[in-house]
Formats: structure tokens, C-alpha cells, sequence
């Protein structure tokens, strides 16, 4: 028998009655993943421009653009997309924050820009609470990936280093999720 054209089937009566009972203001999650390697900055050799807020869609505190090959030193090891990486500001711990949204932190390239070896700790944050710790030895001589897999649905990641130097960070891939209604 031919179906009638405004005759409801079973499966959109079933379709409408979960819509008429999922919960109002159900999330749907987006994600998308980045690699920060922070050349699309303006760098230029002798000058450290803050990383602006908004960079690859996160906010930065007390971070600084370098551009590493034309500063040498660890600042040059740890670039590893030349021309252009970031260090913490007089040594001082540093953060990325996410105002809208969460994000997951996946790997980074880390070097000591002075210290032959170095301990940096790396700090994990979702709604103030500590979530997510990991403590690395790097050196000034080679840039070393490390990867964060419990580093996930953060809004704050803080960088310090043990012995108070700068920190030279590179290719630092993230997951940014937002939530939308």
C-alpha cells in the first residue's frame, strides 16, 4: 500500500518524540585541533612582543614572541618552525588560558633557552582546580617533544620552571572544544 505524503511514519514519530524529550540546553561539542608554532607573528630579531590574546584561539600570559635563529643560543634549538617561538618572560611561570570553552593539551617541543639541563613543570587547570601535573628535564641543546595525555578538557595550563630560567616553546598542538547550544 502507498505511503500518504503528509502521513506520519513510525520513524518520524519517533524522531520528534526524542526531540520532544531530550533535555533543553543540550551541549554539542566542536572540536577542533591546532598546532601553535607562532610564525605568523611579527618577531622581528631584538624584539619580544607578547603573544597577543586570541592567538590560535587561547590567551596568553607573560608569554613572548623570539625569533629563535636570530637570538641563537637555546632560543634557536628550541624553534623548531623557524623563524618564530615562545618563552616565559623573565623566567616567571607562564599560562594559556580558554575563556570560551575547554581545550586539550596533546604535545609541545620545550628547551631550556640557558640551562644545559633544566626541570619545567607543567600544570593542568579546569575550574581552578588542579587536574593534571607533569614535571620534564629539558636541555638547551636539543628541543624535546613531550606529550600530555591526561592533559584534557583544561581552561588553564601553567609553565614554570624549576630553576626560574626561560622556557623556549614550539609547536604546541591542542584540541580547543567549544560547547554550543
Amino acid at each position: 500500500m502507498p505511503r500518504h505524503p503528509h502521513k506520519p511514519t513510525w520513524l518520524s514519530i519517533a524522531l520528534l518524540g526524542i526531540a520532544l524529550f531530550m533535555p533543553a540546553g543540550t551541549a554539542q561539542a566542536q572540536t577542533m585541533t591546532m598546532t601553535q608554532n607562532f610564525d605568523g607573528l611579527t618577531c622581528p630579531v631584538g624584539s619580544y612582543p607578547a603573544i597577543p590574546n586570541g592567538t590560535g584561539g587561547l590567551d596568553w600570559s607573560n608569554f613572548y614572541c623570539v625569533n629563535g635563529p636570530g637570538y641563537g643560543l637555546g632560543y634557536a634549538v628550541g624553534t623548531r618552525s623557524a623563524p618564530n617561538g615562545a618563552f616565559n618572560g623573565l623566567g616567571r611561570p607562564a599560562a594559556i588560558t580558554r575563556s570560551a570553552g575547554v581545550f586539550t593539551l596533546n604535545s609541545a617541543w620545550l628547551t631550556s633557552a640557558f640551562n644545559a639541563s633544566d626541570t619545567i613543570r607543567v600544570e593542568g587547570f579546569r575550574n581552578g582546580v588542579r587536574v593534571a601535573t607533569a614535571t620534564v628535564t629539558i636541555t638547551n641543546t636539543a628541543a624535546r617533544e613531550v606529550t600530555f595525555p591526561w592533559f584534557n578538557d583544561l581552561d588553564r595550563v601553567e609553565f614554570s620552571s624549576v630553576s626560574g630560567t626561560q622556557i623556549v616553546m614550539d609547536d604546541l598542538n591542542y584540541t580547543l572544544r567549544a560547547h554550543t547550544i
